[in-house]
């Protein structure tokens, strides 16, 4: 311990005094100044350190090693030195000046001890503070806390980064203002503040913002933000976040609060890492124990058997499938061989050969005997059982019993050649009936031919009686054998109508059998529609005006000539307007609409689900489809008639029509004559509303220029115009044309 004395109380002895008082090892005896207000004499009371006027008593103090003159007055040493028996070493002028520099080193170097004591301390209580926090947050709370205290900063934050979105969220701050809470999470901008802070690696110090562009940002300087500190949060070179330190005034930051600063980071690393890690853990932990839940679940809710063995083929699990279907506790098998469980006790050696040879052991039958002896079949599937390093451990196997199923398949097998047995005696009497079946329909297709030929002989053999008939019936009502009376007349006139509808009936059947002998040919040829059309209008209109039925016509403007047989068609138009006609009260309606459809048409569409896919190039003919519908608003049609009526010999049933002559052969012959064009008929009705007949041919059609693509072709009612002359062009009886 040294003793000094001090000879001055100005400020040099006020700032000698100032350095010596606290330094160890060293102590004050006392300093002396005649001004006893010197401010050096004032500290020295102060710090209770001994002070006098006269220099010559501070010096009879004993044991002073050193007298240090700060007076700059040489007068004071050399009497100093005068006085005997005074061992003191003198320090004067220069020699003072450099005790002054050596004692301000000093000075420092224990202000830096002193200030790396205080860090150690702050981060020696901060990591305690940090191993008993259990939440990150509030570790990450405290160093924001210790570090904004350490550097006497007003605000601070820590913000961690997630690298694969590039984004950043504050998980603690301290010193900002809720609005500044509320943007918690933002995008690492290119070129911004972030990225530089993160690409740097290292403490970013800004004194003032505002003189730097790059961290002049307007929610900072909202915030009055004016100069920061921001350290980069390394993980084995990962930044996991960002602590970042805050004053609301320019200000530098000196090297060693950077440095503490960064050991603070350390800390705040740390802690994220160890976050980080635990929860993985405990991710790992939840996934572990839900999957040895979802295990033990399997084990215990299988219905199969699952048996699991060591390594020396002692069971070591044994699941409640296992117990319902073997009749053993699990308790009974425990350390028991798996091999005394086996119907035959070498099986399972052979089972393990074989598993040890493949790999696996996958559907292998065998036979497991139950507790009450009974044998239980199995499908077996036995693999190695292998710990978390990969070393075999054991086996696990998994058995269905398929007893059950065995017998199943017995009884199936069983089954199946029984029913071989049957289908063969069945195909033996199948292979005979077909042979009496073929000779059956030759000999119904000779009684047909035969059937056809008879008809077609006695249909030519009564048309030239019948055309008689219908030719002096004529001449009998023209007068020309004189005149007749009413009665004679109305008896002529049913003579004449009776027989030309006899002669009709005669020419369907005669058609239709033609049709069934494959003879009736199409003579296609191109002709006027709307000059067809007319044509059997014409021919049709006594009928509607006799009844009271009116005519409507509707001719679509882009058709004007056709590819067909123009006989078979006019017959095909008369059948289903006469028909119409025939069903339609007085004062009804029957209108006539013909139509081109297009490809994309809603009727094409329509004739696709009939099934009708017409193919026009076999005639050279552009590809085009038409469509005619006659509709009128007769009594209709049930819908489980619709088909009956397009049959030979059949009629609806019903009141109205049965009061109608016919033998229901009009609507199948329309409809074989259709299906012979290549075409499809079909009916639309609703009993009481009304019907409506509708055909589609393919056909090639001409396109004229037209302004519209519908003519309305109106025609006042039937009863209003005066019949027509029966053309004679139509009223030929030969085979092919229009028969009326």
């Amino acid at each position: 311990m040294k003793r000094i004395a001090i000879i001055g109380g100005g400020k040099g002895g006020y700032a000698l005094l100032t350095l010596l008082k606290d330094i160890p090892d060293i102590e004050v005896a006392g300093i002396a100044d005649k001004d006893e207000d010197a401010p050096g004499i004032k500290l020295a009371r102060h710090s209770n350190i001994f002070t006098t006027k006269d220099y010559n008593e501070l010096l009879k103090t004993k044991d002073i090693d050193i007298v240090i003159n700060v007076t700059g007055s040489g007068d004071i040493s050399k009497e100093i030195r005068k006085k005997r028996g005074l061992k003191a070493e003198i320090v004067e002028g220069v020699s003072a000046k450099l005790v002054w520099d050596l004692l301000n080193q000093l000075k420092a170097e224990q202000d830096e001890i002193q200030r790396n004591l205080a860090e150690s301390k702050e981060l020696y209580n901060i990591g305690v503070a940090l191993a008993s926090a259990h939440h990150l947050e509030d570790v990450l709370d405290a160093i924001v806390k210790k570090s904004t205290e350490f550097v006497n900063a007003p605000a601070g934050s820590i913000a961690l980064y997630d690298a694969g979105v590039g984004e950043l969220t504050i998980a603690a701050s301290k010193g900002f203002s809720p609005k500044f809470l509320e943007i918690n999470r933002w995008k690492v901008r290119p070129n911004g503040m972030t990225a530089h802070i993160l690409g740097a690696r290292k403490p970013v110090a800004v004194s003032d913002i505002k003189k730097e562009p790059l961290f002049n940002n307007p929610i900072m300087l909202e915030q009055g933000v004016r100069a920061l500190i921001a350290i980069p949060l390394l993980a084995n070179s990962r930044i996991v976040g960002i602590l970042y330190i805050d004053d609301f005034k320019p200000r530098r930051f000196t090297s060693n609060e950077i440095s503490f600063l960064s050991l603070l980071g350390t800390q705040a690393t740390f802690a994220i890492e160890k976050h980080q890690l635990l929860k993985e853990l405990k991710d790992k932990n939840d996934a572990l124990l839900e999957a040895k839940d979802y295990l033990k679940n399997v084990l215990n809710d299988s219905a199969d058997i699952i048996i699991t063995t060591d390594t020396d083929g002692r069971i070591v699990e044994f699941n409640k499938g296992a117990e319902r279907i073997l009749g053993y506790r699990r308790d009974e098998v425990i350390g028991r061989p798996a091999a005394e469980l086996y119907g035959n006790r070498d099986e399972r050696n052979k089972i393990i050969s074989k598993m040890e040879r493949d790999g696996g052991v996958s559907n292998y039958g065998a036979q497991l005997a139950a507790k009450n002896g009974r044998m239980v079949d199995i499908s077996l599937t036995l693999s190695g059982l292998h710990n978390g390093a990969g070393k075999v451990i054991g086996t696990v196997g998994i058995s269905k019993d398929i007893t059950e199923e065995k017998k199943i398949r017995q009884e199936i097998d069983k089954k199946s050649r029984e029913l071989k047995e049957i289908n063969d005696r069945l195909e033996e009497r199948i292979l005979e009936r077909t042979i009496e079946l073929e000779k059956v329909n030759k000999k119904l297709e000779g009684s047909n031919k035969a059937k056809n030929q008879f008809i077609a002989n006695m249909s030519h053999e009564l048309r030239t009686p019948l055309n008689s008939i219908i030719g002096f019936s004529e001449i009998l009502l023209t007068d020309t054998f004189g005149g007749l009376n009413e009665k004679q007349t109305r008896h002529a006139n049913n003579i004449l109508t009776s027989g030309k509808h006899l002669l009709q009936l005669i020419n369907n059947i005669l058609d239709i059998a033609k049709i069934e002998a494959g003879k009736m040919t199409l003579d296609y040829s191109n002709f006027s529609l709307p000059g067809i059309i007319d044509e059997v209008m014409g021919i049709v209109q006594p009928l509607a005006a006799k009844k009271g039925v009116a005519l409507d016509i509707k001719l679509d403007a882009r058709v004007s000539e056709i590819t067909a047989d123009g006989i078979k068609f006019k017959q095909i138009l008369y059948n289903l307007l006469s028909n119409a006609i025939k069903f339609t009260p007085g004062d009804g309606k029957v209108a006539l609409v013909a139509e081109k459809i297009s490809e994309a048409g809603s009727s094409q569409f329509a004739a696709g689900r009939l099934g009708f896919q017409p193919d026009n190039n076999a005639r050279g003919g552009a590809p085009c489809l038409l469509k005619i519908s006659v509709t009128d608003t007769g009594i209709g049609i049930r819908p489980e008639d619709a088909d009956k009526i397009f049959e030979e010999f059949e009629q609806v049933d019903g009141s109205y029509s049965r009061r109608h002559e016919g033998l229901g052969l009009g609507l199948a012959l329309t409809k074989r004559l259709v299906e012979l064009h290549g075409g499809v008929i079909w009916v639309e009705s609703q009993p009481g509303k009304g019907s409506a007949f509708s055909f589609i041919l393919p056909a090639a059609v001409s396109v004229p220029a037209a302004p519209s693509p519908f003519i309305p072709l109106q025609t006042p009612a039937a009863h209003q115009l005066p019949p027509p002359p029966l053309s004679p062009s139509v009223r030929g009886t030969g085979g092919g044309g229009l028969s009326l």
